[in-house]
């Protein structure tokens, strides 16, 4: 079989090759194949169950079953799907963010006394309640610490308050909202405060390098 290319996707498939993910142009064509093999299977399966549903509605309306169509309700299980999808990304890059915290924490935090400032003081007895608090309300007060924990300046205390949310924040199902500003706020305090290793070098970089595993 024969096969011509714009010089585009030429362009396109040879930039693959070279980026080392490919080792032929043939793998690129076949992997591109299978996808959409597979996307045309999605859409057959879906366009089947559509199709399921609409005769066992029709048939409901024959029987008299049939109920007035809610468009908000319709509305919101939409929104609820797609907050689920987005709160499952947002989850995946706390678990990243979580891995970094491993790997920046230094080995003797546990064993120093924390003095509290005055504003950490407020913030580390409110994250240390959070599990007394009805799931509505602690996820509205964990996007709130976690704004909080943002404002304060760089020190080994914020990125300690910054971790312990972000551990809580991963018991239940807050919202993406909440857990899109507890990541965020845990990989600005990563960047703003480098945990040093013993020799006084940041961690991160070593974790990054594979030098260094999780303490």
């Amino acid at each position: 079989m024969n096969v011509s290319l714009t010089p585009r996707l030429e362009r396109w498939i040879s930039s693959k090759v070279k980026e080392g993910k490919y080792q032929t142009a043939s793998e690129v064509v076949r992997e591109a194949v299978r996808q959409l093999a597979d996307r045309e299977q999605r859409r057959k399966l879906a366009l089947e169950r559509l199709r399921r549903e609409i005769d066992v509605g029709l048939r409901q309306i024959e029987r008299g079953e049939a109920t007035p169509l809610d468009i908000k309700q319709i509305k919101a299980e939409a929104r609820r799907e797609r907050a689920a999808r987005r709160l499952k990304r947002v989850g995946k890059a706390l678990v990243l963010v979580l891995a970094a915290v491993l790997c920046t924490r230094p080995a003797a935090a546990q064993k120093q006394e924390i003095v509290w400032s005055p504003q950490e003081k407020p913030i580390a007895e409110q994250i240390h309640g959070l599990r007394q608090l009805p799931d509505d309300v602690r996820a509205r007060t964990t996007k709130e610490l976690a704004l909080q924990i943002r404002q304060l300046p760089p020190t080994p205390n914020k990125l300690r308050l910054a971790d312990g949310l972000a551990n809580l924040s991963t018991e239940g199902d807050f919202g993406h909202d909440t857990l899109q500003e507890v990541a965020t706020t845990l990989a600005e305090t990563l960047l703003q405060e480098p945990a040093p290793d013993e020799k006084g070098q940041p961690r991160r970089a070593l974790c990054r390098a594979g030098a260094v595993g999780p303490l």
